[in-house]
């Protein structure tokens, strides 16, 4: 018999962000690029909250945050995507 630590798993929904274009971006107006993201930030970290989700990290412009329902983290995402849509960096 094996005395190993019992695994718990469980489901979850990862939703992972990043802003179209953001490398060429920096090579032109890295200010500009910069500011995207923290636009993005301010859009998204309350969006995660919202939709029961747990933000995991930021690197760069991409965002890693996951859900423990799928409906919610895909209401999460579309919900982002219409609030970025009119934003000219954030597509």
């Amino acid at each position: 018999m094996s005395n190993s630590p019992k695994v718990e798993r469980k489901l979850a929904a990862i939703m992972f962000t990043d802003i179209a274009g953001f490398t060429e971006s920096m090579s032109y107006d890295e200010q500009q690029a910069m500011n995207a993201v923290k636009k993005k930030r301010s859009i998204i970290q309350p969006l995660i909250k919202e939709y029961n989700g747990v933000f995991v990290k930021e690197i760069g412009d991409g965002t890693l945050s996951y859900f423990s329902s799928a409906i919610d983290a895909s209401t999460c995402a579309v919900n982002l995507q219409q609030s970025t849509y009119d934003e000219e960096h954030l597509n």
